[in-house]
């Protein structure tokens, strides 16, 4: 019998995997789908044997498996989804800049989120690259695709995301808007004024990485 998993309580099965070339032992909780490695009295969870294990997982029991992982992980803080706006302004890819800037100007936004046709973010488009593209070019505004224009790869976070992980992400990407995805689609979007729901007790760390952003513009 293997130690308690501390996220449903059950039994762990002790088994050995190859790191390094030295065996490692790791107990994995079969309801959980989660490996946890022993260190120092301390449990971790093993990511890798996590992922290799969940990979015949359909879509929502994925979700779901990194879902609990981000929750034992954040100790209990304020996720994305408990502070993101969730109404976002989205246009594809396939839409002309003067189709987006139109948009823009609809919704009183200065960006838009680029989505595909599931629903999954592709890039970001902004006021400021639109008229930045039609200032370097003589073509109209309507025969140019949004995808032509958009900065890529988007740089998002599942909506279970804790809110100090998401201030590092942030903080890493120099970035002070962050789309945010429920199994890779758009649900909402958070930027550094967003942080400002947050509990008391976790703003000073949010601040302290949020702070290091400096001069970035939000968009």
């Amino acid at each position: 019998m293997g130690i308690l998993c501390p996220i449903c309580g059950g039994n762990t099965e002790k088994i050995s995997v190859i790191e390094g070339g030295a065996k490692r032992p790791l107990h994995v909780c079969r309801n959980c789908v989660i490996a946890w490695k022993q260190e120092e009295g301390t449990l971790g969870i093993h990511l890798l044997q996590t992922y290799a294990m969940a990979k015949d997982l359909d879509d929502d029991a994925f979700y779901e498996l990194l879902k609990r992982v981000s929750d034992y992980e954040s100790g209990g803080a304020p996720k994305l989804c408990d502070i993101m706006t969730r109404e976002v302004a989205v246009v594809s890819g396939k839409e002309s800049l003067l189709e987006a800037a139109m948009l823009m100007t609809e919704k009183g936004v200065r960006y838009l989120v680029v989505v595909d046709r599931d629903g999954k973010p592709e890039g970001i488009i902004t006021s400021h690259d639109i008229a930045e593209r039609l200032s370097m070019s003589g073509h109209e505004p309507d025969k140019i695709k949004v995808e032509e224009v958009m900065s890529w790869p988007v740089i998002a976070a599942e909506d279970y995301t804790s809110v100090i992980k998401a201030s590092k992400i942030m903080r890493n990407r120099r970035i002070k808007t962050l789309p945010v995805t429920r199994k890779g689609k758009i649900v909402g979007i958070v930027t550094v004024d967003d942080f400002a729901k947050v509990p008391p007790e976790y703003l000073e760390e949010i601040a302290s990485n949020l702070g290091e952003l400096g001069n970035v513009p939000i968009l």
